[in-house]
């Protein structure tokens, strides 16, 4: 079985799309599977659409790309695409209808949420396979090893992260837990820390 995952891979942090790739091709090696990057192979079974911008640096193949493999290629492969952008996240008003044109070359989709399904279908996209695959976390960084249960007397330590300003990546419940530390009842039974990370360079 060859798969040809549509994303031009970086090293380092490059958001969860580029690590959606790096452990799907990991996965799909680590059972037997030849994983590429590209369409110049004839025998390719499955292609993931990932990104179908080519103005985005993680495209490493279009819809149109697509299109003109399955027709003039390999009209037996089997196309997936996977949504995980909208424009709702960046307040603009161009990507659901890029999504939605490009989509027409899937066999199947896969969204990344059940409210972006949603949303999508909605708007009218059309696929008729379309199903919703939440992201996993490599096993292999995030486990129970180590894992020391909470005593129920020591501060309670939660940890976040996040790399956008958006208010939906979970700041009604940052605001929550911000007005918790400052309240009595909980300043001294609740530890917040947020990781910033900041890239230096070229």
């Amino acid at each position: 079985m060859k798969i040809s995952i549509g994303t031009n891979i970086k090293d380092g942090p490059w958001g969860g799309g580029n690590l959606f790739a790096i452990n799907l091709k990991n996965y799909l090696q680590n059972i037997g599977f030849e994983v590429i990057n590209d369409l110049s192979d004839d025998d390719i079974n499955i292609i993931i659409l990932t990104e179908p911008r080519k103005t985005s640096e993680s495209s490493a193949f279009t819809d149109l790309d697509v299109l003109k493999y399955k027709k003039y290629v390999n009209k037996e492969c089997l196309v997936i695409h996977r949504i995980n952008e909208c424009d709702e996240r960046k307040n603009t008003n161009y990507v659901n209808k890029y999504l939605i044109q490009a989509n027409r070359v899937a066999d199947a989709t896969i969204f990344v949420s059940e409210w972006l399904k949603k949303l999508f279908l909605d708007q009218g996209l059309k696929s008729k396979e379309n199903y919703v695959v939440y992201a996993g976390a490599d096993s292999n960084v995030f486990n129970a090893d180590g894992f020391l249960p909470w005593d129920h007397k020591s501060k309670l330590k939660i940890v976040t992260h996040h790399w956008g300003a958006n208010w939906n990546k979970g700041f009604d419940i940052y605001s929550k837990l911000d007005n918790m530390l400052g309240s009595a009842e909980y300043k001294d039974r609740i530890e917040f820390n947020y990781i910033a990370i900041f890239f230096f360079g070229p």
